[in-house]
Formats: structure tokens, sequence, C-alpha cells
């Protein structure tokens, strides 16, 4: 694998972090830090049982994030909306605001690619792939330029700059994106994309999953091929008055391991020299009080290391 590090690159600024990496390394060979359900910044504290993030898309997009994690679903029969929902709840936010931070973000960070992961939820509305499709010419096609990625593979960060590349778990959608699931283990898509995933369980308890991150992102820093890792840093809560960030940060009276102060942890014990992890996925990856450890930005560096 040549990673071909800029040594002085150590430390960077997270909205164009990657000018720093060789324009030759797959995607498979990046660490990208990731968010869960990244749309839900909007929801009030009545629901903070189903919110996952305190910050908008493009800041989590100047801090460092490269992966998007949207549901998608279509509640207006009558035209092409495409509403960014979870669990049944409007996010306060279309598929169309998504594209345009996204395009406007890379217009201004040329060097960068962002991977969105588009999941449909069903509705009883069936205009899905038409509304889907509407948005790519409407919002992302300039003449012959377009702003997302129309391949379907595994290919090198040159390829990908200045993109959205759409992680695709729409079963009736095949003509755009890299073919993916979010529920099984591993996989290979009908490209030989091979796939190996850390999914996110209702009945895991924190300290399970901290197991498995620890297992799978150990193996993911010390094979070389062209599998893909995806890694839920995040469990889901068991009750509503368990919240997303107290499993991720703690309350003050938590006692079971939480999960991005155990990820520090993990990332610490890493080997000193480029490592990839592949794509890490982060419930609240910024602490409330804006002084927190800041996750982002040790991914990111993992790509940076060098050996002294």
């Amino acid at each position: 694998m040549n990673l071909g590090i800029n040594k002085h690159a150590y430390s960077v600024a997270t909205h164009d972090w990657m000018r720093h990496l060789n324009p030759s390394l797959k995607l498979s060979e990046i660490t990208i830090p990731g968010t869960h359900c990244s749309a839900t910044y909007n929801f009030d504290d009545s629901m903070n049982h189903l919110k996952h993030q305190n910050f908008t898309l493009l800041e989590q997009l100047h801090d460092g994030i490269r992966f998007l994690d949207i549901e998608l679903a279509c509640t207006h029969p009558e035209d092409y909306t495409l509403s960014v929902i979870h669990d049944r709840y409007h996010c306060q936010i279309n598929f169309e605001q998504v594209l345009l931070t996204c395009k406007n973000f890379l217009n201004r960070n040329p060097t960068e690619f962002v991977c969105i992961q588009i999941v449909q939820r069903e509705t009883k509305f069936y205009n899905f792939k038409r509304n889907f499709m509407h948005h790519l010419e409407e919002f992302l096609t300039d003449g012959d330029k377009t702003y997302y990625y129309e391949g379907d593979k595994n290919t090198a960060l040159s390829d990908l700059r200045g993109k959205i590349v759409f992680f695709n778990h729409c079963a009736n959608i095949s003509e755009v994106g890299i073919p993916c699931k979010n529920d099984q283990n591993e996989y290979s898509n009908h490209l030989d994309q091979t796939f190996r995933i850390l999914p996110t369980h209702s009945n895991t308890e924190t300290s399970e999953q901290v197991h498995s991150m620890k297992k799978l992102l150990n193996e993911a820093s010390t094979t070389e091929n062209d599998t893909m890792y995806i890694s839920y840093n995040c469990v889901k809560t068991h009750s509503e008055t368990e919240t997303p960030y107290d499993l991720a940060w703690g309350n003050g009276l938590t006692r079971y391991p939480v999960m991005n102060k155990s990820l520090a942890i993990i990332l610490d014990n890493l080997p000193k020299h480029p490592a990839r992890l592949g794509v890490v996925l982060l419930d609240y990856y910024r602490n409330m009080d804006n002084n927190g450890f800041n996750v982002t930005k040790t991914l990111i560096e993992l790509n940076l290391r060098y050996k002294i």
C-alpha cells in the first residue's frame, strides 16, 4: 500500500485534509470519519433519545466528516420531494438541502469527496427511484459536469475529488453508487467488492460493541487488501431515558464504557504509522461543550502519521 504521506501534513486543518493524501490511494485505503444518523441535529430536547448529532451537515463537513448517513422517504405523492427522516420522524431537512450543502462545500474544497450512505424507508408512495434520479439531474449536474461519482467500484482518490460518492442501500436503484448493505457482517456485492461491517444493534451493550470495534479496527489496520471496512462506533438506546449522547460520552452517572472515550483509547494504541481503518461512524463526534476529545481529527491523522 503506497500511502505517499507528506510528513509535514500531520495535525492538519480538517476542512481540506484530503489534499495531503496520495491521489492514487483507493477509497478502501483511507480512514474516513463519518456520522451516524447525520441529520438528526434539529431534534429538540423531547427527542433526545433519537438525536445522534449536535452539529449541522456543513459544520460536520468543515470538521472533517466525510461520510454521511442519510435515510430518505417519499412523503409527498405529487412532487419530487425526498424527505430526510429518522425513525419515522422528519429531520426538518430534505434531500435537496443535503445535496446542495455537499456540492457547495466541494466547490470550495475541490480536493475532498463526500460519501453519502442512502437508505430508503418505506412509505405508501412509490416514486422513490423517480425522485432520486430527478435530484441527481436537477442539483448535481451542470451540463457535462456531474458532482457525483458515476462509477460503482472501489477507485482512486483522484477519480473522487470534488464528487459525492453514494453508498447505495436501495434495492430498486442500480444505476448509481457503490452497492452495499449495512445489516450483514461480511458480504461481497455483484462487483466482487468485499465489505466487512460492524453494524449497530438494539440488543448490544456498549462493552460488547467496544470489544467488536477493537477487533475489527485492528484487523483493518493490519490487513492490506481492497476490503471496505465500515464500523459503527455506537449502539442503539434501550429506552427513552437513555440517549445516544449518554452512550457516546457518558452523563456523569454512566457506569458502562462509553463509545467515543473507548474509541479514543483504541486509536491511541494503534501503531504510530499510517493506518487505514475504513469508515468509522460516530454519534456526537464532538462533546456538547465543544471542548471534548476530537475523535474526528484523530481519525483523520491516522492517514497522515509517519514513522519516526
